[in-house]
């Protein structure tokens, strides 16, 4: 979703996503964040002014939409369609939901993105954080031609100056 941080890992609500069936039969998980008195602009604008989409892929149980689905299933009953986003694991859960009711902290949302880059190969020496996820989709987006207009609406940034901060020379680059 090219969230930023911690905080919008930490801020966000199952009741800011929807999933919904496209024409073609394909399906989109959208994230819509609702406004809060502590985010700039008050209760009146939301922060993003485009919805942040995830498309379901051609890898059917594996596709990103068909894994968001799986997980909101482990969710308790209570809290499936409101409630914080990222809820404690439950250790050894004894039944069909494998979370409390009780939100994670954002240390801990912090500390599983550092997890999951000790999965990678050594030799790839990468330092992973939840804004890693941000910049690679910023990347991805830029290399692909993507317009800086149309990449701020998929990241939700605030205006095209902030995607500067996200410049980067590639070696080839340099040798031209």
């Amino acid at each position: 979703m090219g969230f930023g941080g911690r905080p919008d890992h930490y801020d966000a609500y199952v009741e800011d996503f929807s999933i919904f069936q496209m024409a073609d039969g394909s399906k989109v998980a959208e994230f819509r964040e609702n406004p809060t008195k502590t985010r700039l602009g008050g209760l009146r604008n939301p922060t993003h002014r485009s919805p942040q989409q995830m498309w379901s892929t051609d890898r059917g149980k594996q596709g990103p939409v068909k894994l968001f689905e799986v997980w909101l299933d482990y969710q308790p009953d209570v809290l499936k369609k409101s409630g914080p986003f990222y809820l404690t694991i439950i250790s050894r859960p004894t039944s069909n939901t494998w979370y409390s009711k009780t939100r994670m902290g954002q240390h801990r949302i912090g500390q599983i993105m550092k997890s999951v880059g000790s999965c990678l190969p050594p030799e790839s020496n990468k330092k992973i954080t939840n804004h890693s996820m941000r910049k690679t989709v910023v990347a991805k987006l830029k290399n692909a031609g993507q317009p800086r207009h149309k990449i701020i609406q998929v990241t939700g940034h605030a205006r095209e100056s902030s995607l500067d901060d996200y410049d980067e020379v590639t070696v080839s680059e340099r040798r031209e």
